[in-house]
């Protein structure tokens, strides 16, 4: 049994994919689009390896947290809000 104390990878990824979000944010006082590239693309691939490594620990113990899915699942959330739906009004 691991330690609840120590961090997982995918919650490190997952936090990872928080400041990448930060970032969005941070950048939007420049207006490059390949800055904006860089950070989706960033949240996406800390995402995908905030999920690979969830199911791998997963595999290891049947009761690993899933802290890294919540905030990955959080920031899609607020990125779907706060990003593309004013694109539509």
């Amino acid at each position: 049994m691991a330690s609840s104390s120590k961090l997982k990878k995918s919650t490190v990824a997952a936090l990872l994919t928080l400041g990448f979000f930060g970032g969005l944010f941070t950048l939007g006082i420049s207006d490059s689009a390949i800055y904006y590239a860089v950070v989706i693309g960033g949240i996406l691939v800390s995402s995908v390896l905030t999920i690979y490594y969830w199911k791998a620990e997963r595999r290891n113990d049947a009761q690993a947290s899933p802290v890294g899915l919540w905030i990955v699942a959080a920031i899609f959330i607020a990125f779907l809000l706060l990003c593309l739906l004013p694109a539509f009004s």
